[in-house]
């Protein structure tokens, strides 16, 4: 091989190119570069990068510039980072500004094997650096890019490899968002989603502001090695933000860890201030937030617009039905809208109860009923009862957590919106949802409503189709983010 190199399992060789740096990778402990090895070139300024082929066209002048600002950046450093080489057909996906490479995407490995949450190079075959990010032998998602070539060629150069750097921008550019979308940034009564993973550069973590409180959900290795780093990032750069609560998504931590990760605090790490805080929304609804033992960050910033939509209805006299109801959101956007009742329903007693004293707060513990119960046996319960509503609100957990659950998720939802649908009254009102991305990215969900209103001799008229509030962006290059379907449907 050229150069003199060898590269033991588990690493290929046949297809494997030389290392890109050869001083740097002089070091690795995993190959041997020949003494009297000639130094590898540098990345021309002409777009043909590093190698003397080309892969996926040619780069465009910022992607040049980038890529070259990556391979002078990787030659300073004592020990350049690995080199992740992509197959033929999977470079332009990274050159697309895709936020993930998966393992079927990767062609080999040189240099030093990668630890998890190591920093890596992702190259085509050509050996041209297209990007950079943290590698995760243990993850489908191989690689999480932090910046393409052309991200490098946009920001600060001193972000290269800096994973601090970078996470701080990323903090930065997601307030500088949030103040364009109006959410109330600063306000000792905010609530909005300030980072959404792959829809704010990044990948695994999810931040929600409450009041005086940043919530961080956490189901990737790399942002539970940059917990320091975020957490200061939170408090310098997020105005109003004086907390930060930890918690873990442990299921996919697991994942993405193997038997390397501890569950050690099952997710919350809090120092002894106030587990419970008041937010406000629309300047008009008080909701309390249990930081500590909600469900997600403990309060579902993403339903705010459909909320908001619900809210604006003309409500008066109507019976409003809450399935799922979680702490009240859409039962109190509806007794707001001039609802006549609302009975929500949540299998969690400890929501409920959370639910009821969000009424009590508003002013609404008259028109508002909450019972904790299994949300399809209480309708199919009210229904046996004779009970018949003017609205159906239904919002259940996440069914399908993975595309392999979608089947067993469909006939849950089957289930779910027949009870909703069998206690409407005619020309009455069902939103319902889906938090399942695999679901909410196929439109399933429709079909599903379609196909049970049918077998109830019903016709179902879709009148709105919404996702998340604006505060929640999905990457252009990665609608695989997407994740919360809301529909409204006219039941006949």
């Amino acid at each position: 091989m050229a150069h003199g190199l060898r590269v033991p399992l588990p690493f290929k060789r046949a297809s494997c190119v030389p290392p890109l740096f050869t001083r740097a990778y002089a070091y690795n402990r995993y190959s041997t570069v020949a003494a009297a090895a000639p130094p590898a070139p540098r990345a021309p300024r002409d777009g043909r990068g590093l190698g003397s082929g080309r892969v996926g066209g040619r780069l465009s002048h910022a992607e040049s510039e980038g890529s070259a600002a990556m391979a002078d950046a990787a030659e300073r450093r004592s020990v350049s980072p690995p080199l992740v080489i992509l197959k033929k057909d999977k470079a332009r996906i990274v050159r697309s500004g895709t936020p993930m490479v998966y393992g079927d995407s990767v062609d080999c490995v040189v240099g030093r094997a990668p630890a998890p949450g190591a920093v890596v190079i992702v190259a085509d075959k050509a050996r041209t650096p297209l990007a950079w990010g943290l590698y995760n032998d243990n993850s489908m998602y191989r690689v999480r890019v932090l910046q393409t070539a052309q991200d490098v060629h946009r920001e600060d150069a001193q972000l290269i490899f800096d994973v601090d750097a970078v996470l701080q921008q990323r903090i930065r550019e997601a307030v500088s968002l949030r103040r364009t979308l109006a959410c109330d940034v600063g306000s000792s009564t905010a609530a909005y989603r300030l980072l959404n993973s792959e829809g704010d550069g990044t990948s695994g973590l999810v931040v929600d502001v409450f009041a005086d409180a940043a919530v961080a959900q956490v189901s990737a290795l790399w942002i539970e090695q940059s917990r320091s780093a975020v957490e200061k990032a939170l408090l310098s750069e997020v105005p109003g933000v004086r907390r930060v609560l930890w918690r873990r998504v442990s299921a996919m931590l697991r994942l993405e860890t193997g038997d390397a990760f501890e569950e050690s605090d099952d997710g919350v790490d809090v120092d002894a201030a106030d587990d419970e805080v008041e937010v406000v929304e629309d300047g008009l609804l008080r909701f309390a937030v249990d930081l500590r033992g909600g469900q997600k960050t403990g309060f579902y910033c993403d339903q705010r617009e459909n909320r908001r939509w619900l809210r604006a209805l003309p409500l008066e006299n109507a019976r409003v039905l809450d399935l799922c109801c979680y702490t009240g959101g859409f039962s109190i956007s509806a007794a707001a809208g001039g609802a006549k009742s609302v009975l929500g329903v949540d299998s969690s007693e400890h929501a409920v109860a959370l639910a009821s004293e969000n009424a009590r707060r508003n002013g609404f513990s008259e028109q508002c009923l909450f019972q904790s119960g299994d949300a399809i046996a209480v309708a199919r319960e009210l229904k046996a009862n004779g009970e018949m509503y003017d609205v159906v609100v239904l919002d259940p957990p996440k069914l399908a957590p993975s595309a392999k659950a979608v089947a067993k998720a469909k006939r849950k939802y089957a289930q779910f919106n027949a009870a909703a649908i069998d206690v409407l009254k005619p020309g009455g009102m069902l939103v319902t949802c889906s938090c399942s991305g695999a679901v909410a990215r196929t439109g399933i969900l429709s079909d599903i409503v379609a196909d049970v209103a049918h077998k109830a001799g019903r016709r179902a008229q879709l009148v709105r189709r919404s996702g998340a509030a604006p505060d929640h962006p999905i990457s252009a290059k990665y609608p695989e983010s997407q994740y919360l379907d809301c529909l409204c449907y006219v039941i006949r």
